[in-house]
């Protein structure tokens, strides 16, 4: 965004990380509007780093390990992948998640989603979900709000079998169906599996277990949602997507080109080329470096937000 070569992006990306906002994440769970401003600081803050990296303010050390030790509470990241940040680019493993709630949700809800063919809401009794740690943190049955809403592993359960958007706005039309999710979600119960710990975050392991009215028990897994790179969504399903996230008011200008440049997973094209026509600026004539497709395999980092 300043004009910065490789080794400044660098710079700057190391910069950012020394000086990153990291807020109590139970405040987002509980839907504090505090924080919508997480990424508006962290923008903020990143566009002035960016500029002050362009006139010269010293570099900082690789600064991806403290960030997992700090923010994260948890162990140093993992040596492998360090290593693949070094080598190649993340972009190519970016994901389009199909509805809007945090990513420790989704297979909880894609296997909920799985065991809806088989039990109607009103036949369901309890649940259970087993999941890792990072993800049982998730567990509150009574969420305050949409963006409570979101962060709520019983919430996106409820509305998985029911064949609901967990992520949709509260409204007249979906007020009904809204008061029926309720219901089921406070029915479910999130519980730490440390046997599933290991399965993250190369995956997001989940485990639902339903009861039915008849006492009957159904049991369905997951470790990747749709949308994952393991579970690519269709060409259709990810233009639902996209036309979603463009059905607000006035969408930018060049915001199709866009969408349609990252579908191509463009690796090694700089940034600048890739975000001109939503500046208004026209691409480089030679188009900038030809795309890398991602490698085939298993991604090594689920989190991408992490980083």
């Amino acid at each position: 965004a300043a004009g910065l070569d490789t080794a400044g992006l660098a710079d700057a990306v190391n910069l950012a990380l020394t000086v990153a906002l990291a807020g109590p994440d139970e405040s987002t769970r509980r839907g504090a509007p505090a924080h919508h401003l997480l990424p508006a600081f962290g923008t903020a803050a990143g566009r002035a780093v960016a500029y002050l990296v362009r006139d010269g303010f010293p570099a900082t050390g690789p600064a991806a390990g403290h960030l997992g030790r700090t923010a994260h509470q948890g162990p140093p990241t993992p040596v492998a992948v360090d290593a693949d940040l070094a080598t190649r680019p993340l972009l190519p493993d970016a994901y389009f998640k199909p509805v809007g709630v945090c990513a420790h949700a989704l297979t909880s809800w894609t296997a909920a989603r799985s065991l809806a063919r088989d039990v109607p809401g009103a036949d369901v009794a309890t649940v259970t979900v087993h999941t890792y740690a990072g993800a049982a943190l998730l567990a509150e049955r009574f969420p305050a709000n949409r963006l409570a809403r979101q962060f709520s592993i019983p919430w996106a359960v409820a509305c998985g079998l029911l064949g609901l958007d967990p992520g949709v706005a509260d409204g007249r039309t979906e007020a009904a169906r809204h008061a029926e999710a309720a219901w089921i979600a406070a029915r479910v119960t999130v519980r730490h599996d440390p046997g599933l710990d290991d399965g993250y975050p190369y995956g997001r392991p989940a485990v639902v277990e339903l009861r039915d009215r008849a006492g009957r028990c159904h049991t369905a897994r997951a470790r990747f949602h749709p949308g994952d790179r393991e579970a690519p969504l269709s060409a259709d399903e990810l233009a639902a997507v996209d036309a979603a996230l463009l059905r607000t008011a006035g969408p930018p200008t060049g915001a199709t080109e866009l969408l349609r440049a990252l579908a191509q997973a463009p690796g090694s094209v700089s940034l600048r080329h890739l975000t001109a026509p939503v500046r208004g600026e026209a691409p480089s004539p030679t188009g900038g470096p030809g795309p890398t497709p991602a490698a085939p395999g298993t991604s090594r980092r689920k989190d991408t937000a992490s980083w």
